[in-house]
């Protein structure tokens, strides 16, 4: 999905962007300042009120808009409030007719005014401060504007947010982190017997993708913990977990006169949008049918219609392969005595593994290779290769002279690369700042950790592959034998917190051909036989050649490094999954 946030350089706004980065959505993040957004979206620093351009088509018609611009928060009566209805509506009205089927705008318990207990989606709101008129009045003007048209409308009511404080401006958290700061010893306050709805950060920002991935309730819908808590209790709890020595002087000043003693938001409708989006409706990433199951799994469910492995636990899916900087440092650093573990087997052991593979499957290995190295030996062809990793693969195309650059989502993969090799520091940049389309697009061992193939394809295949060009993908896990009983342990277990999808052999060229990627060759490497090669034995330990595999000819894996977590394991365990690697040709329509 593309969504575009706006004001999204501010507190929430910038945690937003994170959030559905994360989650593989195209991101177009528009404010007039950008050093809090993340570098992976698309910036939009143009004036969004400008009624003469339509921003509809020049942002690539989104799917989502969640509007979140506002000057003047923490003013509540300012009288930018008031000014801004009728911009913010002329704005959204033009995208509307334009196309835009979902808009999202913001407003917050102020919105409702004075109130006691628990707010719903049916509590009639009173505001009593400019702020609270200008949000509540914007949602009554578009509810008439998109009754009759093909538009989903939600407004999100906020309650207090807390989490990453120092980035906030204007709540009491950060107020009291300053202070610190500051030297000082005490601060002023209400005496604090005032109950609110708090919610941190992160979780505010999963909930408002949740709700922008979703059409199925629309409306108002409090984002919100949906339980009260006092602000002294909250307050004490903030100074204890940040070890502060300030404190506070509860009594000091009066409770603000549009504060309720008890207001908080009901939260049955996010918890029913969040339940659904995270354990019903699920669609296979492949084949887009919706994958039948009854509750949270976590580990991969398979797909009934063609046999993929779908994994959904979604606190582990959105750990991204390269973002995931514990885990790629664990595998770089991990060692292998066969002393200290019970399920490792002899050297003797792996040299028939290795033998067995060179008279099975080599050939077939050697003969693939050759097919990738006539492409790459292409004196005309320009390649880029997605995921760069260490950078051994490109490094060693570029000392080929071959005419090839690297992206990557990481930055500190870039800047690795640039300090290694500054000769060629301009052949690699982040993946959305790369504008060109080449003959050849290389991935390895990249593939498997994308959890929205989808995009993924269609980006190569639109923005980054010429017309007859190749898209090689090269060194990702699929399932062998699909008919056979899948193993928890060995199969997907050992997978799940480095890889968001195993491939049937059936499903994976399904997906090719829903992108008219016809495959010109592809070879499978036997029950990880292809890893084995990669290993050898020295000083008594098992251990990983750091900058090729022996069955290699021009071709090296450029992510050696992280398959030292996984090669023995793999090695010794009954596995039915194997290796993949696939040639296609990007064919026109």
């Amino acid at each position: 999905m593309k969504a575009v946030v706006t004001g999204a350089n501010g507190y929430i706004g910038s945690h937003l962007v994170k959030e559905l980065l994360n989650n593989n959505y195209e991101v177009i993040a528009a404010d007039l300042k950008h050093d809090r957004i993340d570098k992976r979206a698309i910036i939009y620093d143009g004036d969004i009120y400008d009624l003469s351009k339509n921003l509809y088509e020049e942002w690539g018609k989104p799917d989502v808009i969640i509007h979140l611009a506002c000057k003047d928060v923490p003013i509540h009566n300012s009288p930018w409030h008031i000014e801004s209805i009728y911009k913010n509506f002329l704005f959204l009205k033009k995208l509307i007719d334009s196309g835009m089927q979902q808009i999202i705008t913001v407003g917050s318990m102020h919105d409702i005014g004075y109130h006691e207990g628990a707010i719903d989606e049916h509590t009639i709101p009173n505001p009593q401060t400019f702020y609270g008129v200008s949000k509540d009045t914007l949602r009554r003007i578009l509810e008439i504007y998109t009754k009759d048209k093909d538009v989903t409308y939600q407004h999100l009511r906020f309650f207090y947010t807390y989490g990453d404080d120092e980035q906030s401006s204007g709540s009491i958290f950060s107020k009291i982190l300053q202070m610190e700061k500051e030297g000082k010893t005490t601060f002023p306050f209400t005496d604090g017997k005032n109950q609110f709805d708090y919610i941190n950060i992160n979780e505010l920002a999963k909930q408002i993708r949740m709700v922008a991935q979703q059409k199925e309730i629309s409306g108002i819908i409090n984002c919100c913990s949906g339980k009260p808590i006092s602000i002294k209790e909250k307050v004490e709890e903030f100074i204890k977990e940040n070890n502060l020595k300030i404190r506070p002087d509860f009594g000091k000043y009066p409770s603000r006169p549009y504060d309720s003693p008890c207001v908080y938001g009901d939260n049955s409708l996010i918890k029913k949008i969040v339940e659904t989006q995270s354990y019903r409706r699920l669609k296979c990433i492949a084949c887009g049918k919706e994958i039948n199951h009854k509750k949270e799994t976590d580990t991969y469910i398979k797909c009934q219609y063609c046999n993929s492995y779908n994994f959904i636990c979604e606190k582990n899916n959105n750990k991204d392969f390269y973002n995931n900087q514990n885990a790629l440092k664990q595998r770089q650093n991990a060692t292998f005595n066969e002393k200290k573990s019970k399920t490792y087997s002899s050297f003797e052991k792996i040299d028939k593994i290795i033998s067995r593979f060179k008279k099975n499957s080599y050939c077939k290995y050697k003969k693939h290779r050759q097919k990738i190295n006539e492409l790459f030996k292409n004196n005309n062809c320009k390649i880029l290769e997605i995921g760069i990793g260490d950078g051994t693969f490109l490094h060693k195309l570029l000392e080929s002279g071959i005419d090839a650059k690297g992206i990557d989502i990481a930055e500190n993969l870039i800047k690795n690369f640039q300090q290694k090799y500054p000769q060629y520091a301009n052949k690699v940049s982040l993946i959305n700042e790369f504008h060109e389309k080449v003959d050849i697009v290389y991935n390895s061992a990249t593939f498997e950790h994308i959890d929205n193939p989808h995009y993924f394809l269609s980006n190569i295949k639109n923005n980054l592959l010429k017309d007859n060009g190749y898209l090689i993908i090269d060194n990702f896990p699929i399932v062998s034998n699909i008919n056979s009983n899948i193993s928890i342990d060995n199969d997907i277990n050992f997978w799940k917190y480095i890889h968001c999808i195993i491939y049937s052999q059936f499903a994976i060229e399904k997906l090719f051909s829903k992108y008219n990627l016809s495959i010109i060759d592809k070879n499978f490497y036997d029950s990880y036989y292809y890893r084995v090669l990669s290993v050898h034995k020295e000083k008594g330990h098992f251990s990983v050649e750091k900058t090729r595999m022996i069955c290699s000819d021009f071709i090296d894996s450029p992510n050696i490094a992280k398959f030292k977590l996984i090669s023995f394991n793999a090695l010794f365990r009954k596995s039915k999954a194997i290796c993949a690697s696939y040639i296609l040709k990007n064919n026109i329509k």
